[in-house]
């Protein structure tokens, strides 16, 4: 059992007064009779206002939760109605007009409705939306707006009095672009909620919560989306008419913390616009934009509340259950109550929180008061019961105090006699026997003074001469008392730098759990032998050293006797062997895994190709026995070609120092087999020889050799074919068209000069097809040659655009070219080969422009380090455009955008993909851009323009030029 001055010594008391011990408990006792009464008063009414407290907090909770049900069901309940008279047809969706009246009525019914509206497959859209000022708004795009997006202010009957804006870049389907509500209500095939921005009125645009409902007709047909809105503001209105009690608050926040609705009356978005709407309208229109963050809010309760919930859940998401919590800020508590709305289906998207805060000095304001009575009730009997043990304890320790001093003036060789006229019987009897003690001290002293020296020189004696380092420490803090000369050396410092530190301070341990162990066994067993550990000298050094320690009192303070072997070189050698062992068997392990899984011959051979070690691969394709093998010459092993090839292979391996690499054919088992093999050296006389089965590739090889020269003669046999009909055929046809253009010249009645007039047409369009084929076979044949020719780059534009006028101007299409001034006027290529480039694109431009306008530009860039230039057309029409999906193959000969094409515009497909061959035999590249996709090879750095409407074809040619600018 431990004794009360250790115990006090445990709790780090050290010695105590007896006048404080008599004078504390007298004090406590009355302190804590008192404390615990009023403790108990406190919580009495304590529990009862936190049962208040609950309560009210579960009402408020309720009234909320049923608030936020109501307040969200009605844009649900709308759009089902709304869904369902459109498939009974008793509201007909497709009359904007009529459905404009209807929805006017129900805003003038649902008055806490923010807009009620509808999207259609026809990309026209309908909104009847009150405003936040009263004032009520129609926003539409029809066929009657001319697909704008009009905004309309609205008088007391539902009539449109005023268009306050326009836009001509409104899609439903796309609102904004980063916002797509209408796809994705179309796709969820169910309600869906969101988070929008309303700009009826721009000026003030309002954050709304939209409930959207896919509608289908009669048939079950997809026709569009009904969307039926309600404001953010307003159901801050809603939560701000509820009273939380004196000072309490309600908010609704998203999982991710933004606002929502805020009983306080802040604004739960940023107001105004973001950005002009000339500029920026997805700026303004994107509802992250505007959000806030709840941690963010101008309200400090709203902050302290969310920042609160966050922490204590690790997050919003956490929130699963409704939950009812107290917290403290500052000193103040609070009542918290969580209340998830996500409850049923129709509210699956709105995933939010309401949370009410409630103050606790709402509800504690009289406890407080009886509270602060006690105090003081108490801090009055402390004052009365202290100073009636003041008195008390004085007169009981003062002779006690006496003897304290005698016993410490014995101890300093001082001492006098006690006086023995005590009152109290006990303290007398005390005084005569510290005297008859102290009289008897003074006689032994002088022979365990001399005893105690004899031991201390023997024991120092031995301490000192020890080889191994030793040390004595107090146990309580390892705080070094003395140390020998074998441990200031082993450590490198001085003793007057060890003695008074402790093993942490001087920083001995290389491992602190080390020395927690080592602290932990000595108390736990008072010795510990053999501990092995790492240590840190004064130099920074590591060593591994033997700890022995045993625990015995020195001087009535209870000490450890240690001391150490340096076992660092042993320690060394031992790890070292270690590594080496595990190094050897993660080698040997990796070889035996490498050679098991390899189907390659490995051999070892000599200088002459003697095979003098295989190595145990998975699959041997030896020509032989291993034993055949290695007893025979490389000639007598393999046919001679093959030995040859590998003697030939190793002498070269040899002579460079460096791998080298051949190929080799063997029949093993009646089989035709390829090897690949590289031989590297390994001594001066010998190398490793590694082959592998390539006898799949080489029959790869072959089959392809043959399959590519088949494919040649193919190629060629039918650019011939196609060039020898052309020429067969163009001849007689050069002579109908001959023939018809005479008989054109003669007599005729106006039927007939139809029909001459159908043949000429006819034989020119076939003509036309005739030179596309022999054009193109001679490109395919590689026949075709590209002239350098200095002409005049206007020159050749005018004249194509003179051949094209006729054909433009039948079709009321405007022609114009623009050159920049950056291109030379004379270039050196081949004109004519660009004359038939731009007029097979201007040509297709033509027949692919109902009317409008079609242009050409021209851009040049010098080339560095050379005298050519880099010339860039652009062809642009205002024509039918190509879809993306049709501008892949657009190129390859003999394709069209479309089939139909050529049945409405006529055309063999060949235009395009000759103009592409002519292009790159003249170093550039072609492509196409229409409805903002391309079609072609357009350069790395080409950079789209976007175009919407039409098509515009660019290619690039690299030409010479003598001329300067």
């Amino acid at each position: 059992m431990m004794s009360s001055p250790d115990l006090f010594k445990r709790l780090g008391l050290g010695n105590i007064s007896l006048y404080w011990i008599m004078l504390v408990p007298f004090v406590v006792q009355i302190v804590g009779s008192v404390g615990l009464v009023g403790y108990l008063s406190y919580r009495s009414g304590e529990s009862a206002i936190d049962k208040l407290a609950n309560q009210i907090m579960q009402e408020v909770g309720d009234r909320i939760d049923q608030s936020l049900h109501s307040y969200l069901h009605k844009p649900t309940e709308i759009n089902q109605n709304n869904a369902a008279n459109i498939k009974l047809g008793m509201l007909d969706w497709q009359n904007l007009a009529a459905v404009e009246k209807y929805f006017w009525q129900q805003s003038q019914i649902f008055t806490d409705i923010s807009s009620v509206a509808i999207a259609t497959e026809q990309k026209e859209i309908l909104i009847v939306e009150n405003l936040e000022d009263g004032s009520r708004a129609i926003r539409v795009r029809d066929q009657s707006t001319n697909y704008n997006w009009d905004t309309y202010l609205a008088d007391t009957a539902g009539n449109r009095q005023q268009l306050i804006r326009r836009s001509a870049t409104y899609d439903p389907h796309n609102d904004p672009p980063n916002h797509p509500w209408y796809g994705h209500a179309k796709n969820a095939r169910r309600a869906v909620w969101r988070i929008n921005v309303s700009l009826a009125n721009p000026n003030q645009p309002s954050l709304i919560a939209v409930n959207f409902l896919p509608f289908s007709d009669r048939n079950n047909q997809f026709q569009g989306v009904l969307g039926t809105a309600v404001s953010l503001t307003h159901l801050g209105d809603l939560l701000q008419k509820l009273k939380i009690g004196k000072t309490g608050q309600a908010f609704v926040i998203e999982r991710n913390g933004q606002m929502i609705g805020m009983s306080t009356g802040e604004i739960p978005f940023r107001q105004g616009l973001l950005a002009p709407l000339t500029e920026n309208t997805a700026k303004n229109v994107d509802p992250n934009n505007r959000r806030f963050s709840v941690l963010n809010s101008q309200n400090a309760l709203t902050r302290i509340t969310a920042q609160y919930l966050t922490e204590k859940f690790g997050g919003l998401d956490n929130i699963k259950d409704r939950q009812q919590l107290r917290f403290e800020k500052e000193g103040i508590h609070y009542f918290v109550q969580i209340l998830p709305l996500k409850r049923d289906s129709s509210h699956q998207d709105l995933d939010w929180l309401a949370v009410i805060v409630i103050p606790e000095a709402d509800f504690m304001a009289e406890i407080q008061e009886n509270a602060n009575r006690t105090f003081w009730l108490c801090v009055l009997t402390l004052l009365v019961s202290t100073g009636i043990g003041l008195l008390l304890a004085r007169w009981i320790t003062t002779p006690i105090k006496r003897l304290g001093k005698a016993s410490q003036d014995l101890v300093n060789g001082d001492w006098q006699a006690l006086p023995e006229d005590i009152a109290i019987a006990e303290l007398n009897t005390l005084a005569r026997s510290f005297n008859w003690m102290a009289d008897q001290f003074y006689q032994s002293f002088d022979q365990v003074n001399q005893s105690l020296r004899e031991s201390e020189a023997k024991f120092s004696t031995i301490f000192q001469v020890s080889p191994d380092p030793a040390w004595i420490a107090t146990l309580a803090e390892g705080r070094c008392l003395y140390v020998n000369q074998s441990l200031c050396h082993f450590l490198g410092a001085d003793q007057n730098k060890i003695i008074g530190h402790t093993c942490r301070e001087l920083n001995l341990w290389g491992d602190p759990e080390d020395m927690y162990r080592y602290w932990d066994v000595l108390h736990r067993e008072g010795r510990i032998e053999n501990f092995e550990v790492v240590v840190r000298t004064a130099t920074k050094e590591l060593k591994t050293v033997l700890i022995s320690a045993i625990c015995m009192s020195l001087d009535g303070q209870d000490c450890v006797i240690g001391i150490m072997k340096d076992i660092s070189d042993r320690k060394k050698t031992e790890i070292e062997l270690q590594e080496s062992q595990a190094k050897l068997n993660t080698a040997y392990t990796e070889q035996s895994i490498l050679f098991n899984a390899m189907s390659d011959v490995v051999l070892v051979r000599n200088s002459e190709g003697s095979c003098i070690k295989i190595a145990a691969t998975k699959d041997l394709n030896l020509k032989g026995t291993r034993e055949e093998v290695l007893s025979q010459s490389i000639y007598e092993e393999l046919p001679h070609d093959a030995a040859e090839t590998i003697v030939r292979t190793i002498q070269t391996a040899l002579k460079n120092n460096q791998i080298a690499n051949c190929e080799y054919k063997l029949e093993i088992d009646d089989r035709e087999m390829w090897f690949a093999t590289s031989i590297s050296p390994l001594t001066e006389d010998t190398v490793i020889q590694i082959s592998r089965d390539i006898t799949e590739r080489k029959q790869s090889e072959i089959i392809l050799a043959n399959a590519k020269e088949a494919a040649e003669a193919a190629t060629k046999a039918k650019s011939e074919f196609l060039a020898n009909m052309s020429h067969e055929i163009r001849t007689p046809m050069n002579g109908v068209l001959v023939m018809a253009q005479l008989l054109a010249t003669s007599e005729l009645t106006t039927d007939q000069e139809e029909l001459v007039q159908t043949i000429i047409e006819s034989g020119d369009i076939l003509l036309t097809i005739i030179n596309d084929i022999l054009d193109f076979s001679k490109i395919e044949s590689g026949m075709l040659e590209i002239e350098q020719r200095e002409f005049i780059l206007e020159d050749v534009i005018n004249s194509v655009f003179s051949l094209m006028y006729n054909q433009a101007e039948s079709k009321h299409i405007h022609l114009y070219y623009s050159i920049h001034p950056d291109v030379p006027k004379s270039v050196i290529g081949d004109s004519s080969r660009l004359r038939q480039i731009l007029i097979n694109l201007v040509g297709n431009a033509i027949k692919f422009t109902p009317k409008g306008n079609i242009s050409v530009s021209i851009n040049a860039i010098p080339l560095p380090d050379t005298s050519q230039y880099e010339l860039k057309f652009a062809i642009t029409d205002s024509g039918i455009g190509i879809q993306g999906d049709r501008l892949i193959n657009l190129f390859q000969a003999f394709t069209q955008a479309d089939t139909s094409i050529s049945r409405r515009y006529g055309g063999t497909g060949l235009g395009l993909a000759i103009s592409r061959r002519l292009v790159e035999l003249m170093g550039g590249t072609i492509w196409v851009e229409s409805f903002g996709q391309v079609g072609g090879n357009p350069p790395l750095n080409w950079q789209s323009d976007l175009i919407t409407q039409g098509a515009t074809f660019y290619f690039v040619i690299h030409v010479g030029s003598n001329v300067t600018m």
